[in-house]
C-alpha cells in the first residue's frame, strides 16, 4: 500500500471535454491534455517547464556540492603530501 506522500507526487493526466477527432491535428490534442500534480492543474508544457526548472536547480546544487568536495580533496591531498614530505 503506497503512502499518502507517494500518491500526491504522481502526475495524473486527463482530457478535458471530448477526445479530439481522428482528423484533428496533434497540436489540438496536446492542447486539451492537462496534468494534475498535488491538486494543481496545468498543461503538459507547463508541467515539463516546471520539471525542467526544478531539475536544473537540483543539478546546480549538486554541481556546487561536487565543486566544494573537490576543493576539500585537493586541500587534504596537499596536507597529506606535506605530512609525508613529498611536496615542497
Amino acid at each position: 500500500m503506497a503512502g499518502r506522500g507517494e500518491e500526491s507526487k504522481k502526475a495524473k493526466v486527463r482530457r478535458d471535454g471530448k477526445a479530439p477527432a481522428a482528423s484533428s491535428a496533434a497540436a489540438d490534442a496536446a492542447a486539451n491534455v492537462n496534468v494534475s500534480v498535488n491538486g494543481e492543474v496545468m498543461t503538459i508544457s507547463q508541467y515539463i517547464s516546471r520539471s525542467e526548472e526544478v531539475s536544473r536547480r537540483r543539478i546546480g546544487g549538486m554541481r556546487q556540492t561536487l565543486t566544494d568536495l573537490e576543493m576539500q580533496m585537493e586541500g587534504l591531498e596537499a596536507e597529506m603530501s606535506k605530512a609525508n614530505g613529498c611536496g615542497e
